[in-house]
């Protein structure tokens, strides 16, 4: 409640960030995704779910194991962003 003290607020700002990281716990490493938008849902598919990426036409369709999804980037483009977790084949 307002007006509020300076010893309250620091007591709530330490107690926020030994929640936020708990002792001796290490950062999770990022795990690379790829955003697709699937009937108006956008969802983080992990790149390691991915099984292949097709170009058809102006498209790209992404494949996993459970199901395709299409995407409006360029074939290009993902090849650079993901590097050489992926091969290029004609």
């Amino acid at each position: 409640t307002k007006p509020v003290s300076r010893d309250r607020l620091q007591a709530a700002l330490r107690r926020v960030a030994q929640r936020r990281a708990p002792a001796g716990a290490a950062p999770a490493p990022e795990v690379p995704v790829l955003v697709v938008s699937d009937r108006g849902r956008v969802l983080r598919l992990p790149v390691s779910d991915v099984l292949y990426l097709k170009a058809e036409l102006k498209y790209v369709t992404l494949r996993t194991a459970e199901r395709s999804y299409v995407l409006d980037d360029a074939l290009s483009d993902l090849e650079q962003r993901l590097g050489d977790g992926f091969l290029r084949v004609h």
